[in-house]
């Protein structure tokens, strides 16, 4: 896999109303969930990795950046202005029927060599959390960036109680990183919190008492990732072909993993749809127990 970097490829603002989309590579993303200065922090990272690929690459690569994620789709499938496109995976999930129909060649972005990454429920143990059930009139520490980590708590909840996350706890706390989820459940200001398998073990790493004060609940399948992307499905083969060429290979990785490194991601990966009929099917199925 080679990276959200990867994806957000040459930074190039256009107001073009007919691009060639058979020789240019339009990226359209929208970075709106991110805070106003990680927003602006992004923006910079792109253009500094925009220059570097046009050094190594040459390819010309415009990006697009949309105020929200449903604008982002409604242009994408215009096919006008844009034939590439990433987005969260929820985002993703909310419209996967639209997606397939319009799409071709998907790729994730995550954090870690593992194409897909497990979620971990994970508590303090002075608040003695043993099982689902004792999350009732709990606190719970949210991950403000993707809402699929409260997604994940919340089909637990549902599935084991029949009732939502939201009608059970005594308060939730939002973050924008990762690694304060889990030090604000290791401090217990909060008593549970869902984070990435990655992230825990990378904390472990720096703290061993991590494991002494920190209990993992619950674990997910092998089925999350962090972002994703695909051409649509009028885009030349061709231009597909010279960006999986360069796009997921070793080399890439080495020459853009400092700014990779910033971006708090590590790579993308060619996958197929039917890769991720895991994460559609526990999606549909979570959609199922809401209705219930």
């Amino acid at each position: 896999m080679k990276t959200f970097k990867s994806l957000l490829l040459l930074l190039v603002f256009t107001s073009t109303i007919n691009a060639d989309l058979n020789n240019i590579y339009h990226v359209g993303l929208s970075i709106d969930k991110f805070d106003k200065p990680n927003q602006n922090r992004v923006k910079r990272l792109i253009k500094k990795l925009s220059n570097e690929l046009g050094k190594v690459y040459g390819s010309k690569i415009e990006v697009l950046f949309f105020d929200n994620h449903t604008n982002l789709l409604k242009e994408f499938r215009k096919y006008e202005k844009l034939n590439i496109i990433v987005i969260f995976p929820t985002f993703y999930l909310n419209n996967k029927d639209e997606v397939h129909k319009i799409a071709k060649n998907p790729f994730l972005f995550n954090n870690q060599k593992a194409s897909k990454g497990q979620y971990y429920l994970v508590t303090n143990k002075k608040s003695e959390i043993n099982s689902i059930k004792d999350l009732n009139n709990k606190s719970f520490a949210a991950y403000e960036f993707d809402d699929g980590y409260t997604i994940w708590a919340d089909y637990l909840v549902r599935k084991r109680l029949d009732v939502s996350l939201e009608s059970i706890i005594k308060k939730k706390e939002s973050f924008y990183s990762k690694k304060k989820l889990l030090l604000n459940v290791y401090f217990n200001k909060s008593n549970f919190t869902v984070v990435p398998k990655v992230v825990y073990n990378d904390m472990l790493l720096l703290n061993p008492s991590i494991k002494k004060n920190l209990k993992i609940i619950k674990k997910s399948k092998p089925i999350f990732f962090v972002g994703i992307g695909f051409f649509h499905k009028k885009t030349p083969n061709e231009l597909v072909e010279v960006f999986n060429k360069h796009m997921y290979d070793d080399i890439f990785m080495d020459k853009f993993q400092n700014i990779f490194t910033l971006l708090d991601l590590f790579g993308t990966q060619k996958i197929s749809f039917d890769d991720i009929k895991d994460l559609d099917s526990y999606y549909d199925e979570y959609l199922k127990l809401k209705k219930e």
